[in-house]
Order: structure tokens, then sequence, then C-alpha cells
């Protein structure tokens, strides 16, 4: 069984919320990359929960084996995205979110080493997640800017990849 986050805690909600609005924006204006970090951003909740519901709720102070595959899932989403994003201020955006994920995934090794108070865990495993959630906010503003000028960008997948030859000039239809 499933254990849901308690949406009827403010700030669990309030969070929910924006990450809600940002991957809409992120679908609908962003460009490649922006995406791309929103499928992960929406990748990490799935990933956790399915998790949660196989190894069982976590014990707070206690390392957080879930959590810590969601981040370095997300830390390999975002070294490929800031890997290959390249663009006017593309790589700003996606190398501090790449920055974020191995901040979290650090946060875990560090509480497995040492005896770090549970609640400092707790904020480092995800306050990261929420600043990942406003860079990929400010990748798509950034976009929405950048298309509102005219400014024509080179696609984001490089040709040689066969599956994406034709992909950016659709989604870019919508």
């Amino acid at each position: 069984m499933i254990d849901w986050p308690d949406f009827t805690h403010a700030p669990v909600l309030a969070f929910f919320v924006a990450f809600a609005l940002v991957f809409g924006l992120a679908i609908r204006f962003g460009g490649w990359p922006e995406r791309c970090g929103a499928l992960t951003l929406l990748a990490m909740p799935v990933v956790q929960l399915t998790l949660y519901s196989v190894l069982g709720t976590e014990v707070y102070g206690a390392l957080d084996w879930p959590t810590l595959v969601v981040d370095v899932m997300a830390l390999a989403g975002f070294s490929a995205i800031a890997w290959y994003a390249y663009g006017p201020h593309r790589e700003y955006w996606t190398t501090a979110a790449w920055g974020m994920c191995i901040i979290s995934v650090l946060s875990h090794f560090v509480r497995f080493n040492t005896d770090m108070l549970g609640m400092s865990y707790a904020t480092f495993k995800t306050a990261f997640t929420g600043a990942v959630i406003l860079l990929v906010l400010a990748g798509t503003v950034a976009q929405i800017i950048r298309k509102r000028m005219g400014i024509v960008e080179p696609d984001w997948i490089p040709r040689e990849y066969g599956l994406f030859r034709k992909l950016p000039e659709k989604l870019d239809d919508l």
C-alpha cells in the first residue's frame, strides 16, 4: 500500500501545487532542457512512492534508502541535461540544478558516515529538490522570454540521434 503524503499539511500542499504549476509551464512553454527537467522531477515522486510501498516508509533519523535511489536517479537525469544543454543561458540553470542534485546525494553519504541530526538530514535531502524546481521554472521563464523576442535556437538533441530527428519541431508546435 502506498503511503501518500499528507496533503492537509500546508507546506506539503504548497510544495505539490508549486511542482504542478512548474511542471505544466515547463512542458507547455519550455525548451528541451526544461521539459526533460520537468519529466525528471515527475519521475522522482513516482519512483519514491513505489519504493516506499515496497520497502516501507522511512524511519526518522535513519538513512532513507528510497530517497537515496531517487536522488541518484535525479543526479543522472540532470547530469545528462546539463551535459547536453547549450544555448543562451541554458548552461547556467542546468549546471546549478546538477549541483543541487550532487549536494542532495552527498547528504545521504554524510548521514551514513556521521551522526548528522535528523532534521538536518531531512532538510538536506528535500530543500535542494525545491531549489531544482525553482531552477526549472527560471529556465522555463527564460525560454518564454527568448521565444517572445524571436530568438531561434538550435535543436537541443543532436541530429545524429536518429530517434529524435523530427521530435523537437513537432513538440515546439504544441
